[in-house]
């Protein structure tokens, strides 16, 4: 049996409470047989260092630093002590396990997001139990190519020498952003949850609402004619509107021709015309990526069904390109709701037409035929 607990939640970004991990814990106690894989990928990305006291974030400089024994060739594949760990900064299950618990679980963690070595593809298993390691250290070393080993040891001496105050730094950076981030969605109705998250750098928008949508009813992001998704009035097709001057609208319609190429290219097969619609979140993804130059992740990377229409928002680049982003899905859903309007007031037409001419042929006399 093994249980494989992702805590904090990517890409929800929420985490289990100290007094949660608790009970968890002993609960492993009843069931011996039980091995637990613990991602802590964004463990050192929680907001308690910023809204919380101190001690929930301090490293456990005070408990046994887990050895770092390894082959000439293989990877840093660290063993800890089964009554500690040094790398257990903040909420952790790893604080509530007992030592047999212990010796049964995988730790992963990553250098990828708070120490930005993205690049580097770094990150680490910590074991408690040195037939675990072996097995893990043969797997790795047949199977997976790793990091440099001076890669590797860069990491190990940044993990140990990590403080609270760098975990506060990380917190204070991300959290507000994340913070901002779930306000402006909430304020325009598309936020998927209803609470921020609580660690990470992510926020989910609910953009089931633009499901449905036309290419061709789609603006590209008007950057040198003056508007576009930072409070543009100009309708989505420049042909609809007769005062728009005849160079810009040319330019638009170039535009959209080409943002439509290159939206086929990079799905094809899935848009046959400018008229398909958006039916996934990954067509929603494509959309936003080519129309209003805002790079989402959808949510069915991550298993959820791809109608639900949910992406991934990343909050990292400042609050300047948060307020942009949101700007520019306030924008496609503006649009979206003026094309819907349109398209539901075109399909009264011929309904209400049906019903004057109805009422029209009641309203007409019945004139008696002249007899011949």
């Amino acid at each position: 049996m093994l249980l494989v607990l992702v805590d904090p939640s990517n890409p929800l970004g929420t985490a289990l409470s100290e007094a949660e991990l608790a009970k968890l814990a002993r609960v492993l106690d009843d069931f011996p047989s039980c091995f637990v894989l613990l991602d802590e990928a964004y463990t050192e990305m929680r907001f308690a260092a910023v809204d919380g006291p101190a001690a929930t974030v301090a490293v456990a400089a005070a408990e046994p630093k887990p050895s770092v024994p390894h082959t000439a060739a293989g990877p840093l594949i660290g063993v800890g002590s089964s009554s500690g760990c040094a790398f257990a900064s903040g909420a952790s299950l790893l604080r509530h396990l007992s030592p047999s618990a212990r010796r049964r679980c995988f730790v992963l963690r990553s250098g990828t997001k708070s120490m930005s070595m993205s690049g580097e593809r770094q990150a680490l298993m910590l074991l408690f139990d040195w037939r675990l390691r072996a097995l893990a250290l043969t797997a790795n070393s047949l199977t997976c190519a790793h990091a440099p080993r001076s890669n590797q040891h860069a990491y190990a001496a940044g993990l140990s020498a990590l403080r609270a105050s760098d975990l506060g730094a990380v917190a204070a950076f991300y959290g507000p952003q994340v913070r901002l981030m779930h306000a402006l969605l909430s304020e325009i109705g598309c936020a998927a949850m209803a609470d921020a998250p609580v660690a990470g750098f992510y926020v989910i928008a609910d953009l089931r609402r633009l499901l449905g949508a036309r290419l061709d009813q789609l603006a590209p992001a008007w950057t040198a004619a003056g508007s576009g998704p930072d409070g543009s009035e100009l309708p989505s097709m420049p042909g609809s509107c007769p005062d728009l001057d005849p160079c810009v609208a040319a330019k638009a319609v170039a535009v959209h021709s080409a943002c439509v190429r290159l939206m086929q290219r990079m799905l094809p097969g899935r848009f046959a015309s400018a008229s398909w619609r958006l039916r996934s979140d990954e067509d929603l993804c494509v959309a936003l990526l080519v129309f209003s130059r805002v790079a989402l992740a959808p949510l069915s990377w991550f298993g959820l069904d791809e109608r639900h229409g949910w992406l991934r928002v990343t909050c990292s680049a400042g609050f300047g390109q948060m307020r942009k982003i949101a700007a520019a899905i306030r924008f496609r859903m503006d649009e979206r709701e003026m094309h819907r309007r349109a398209e539901q007031e075109q399909r009264q037409q011929p309904q209400q037409q049906r019903q004057q001419l109805g009422a029209k042929s009641k309203e007409t006399p019945n004139v008696p035929r002249a007899r011949l």
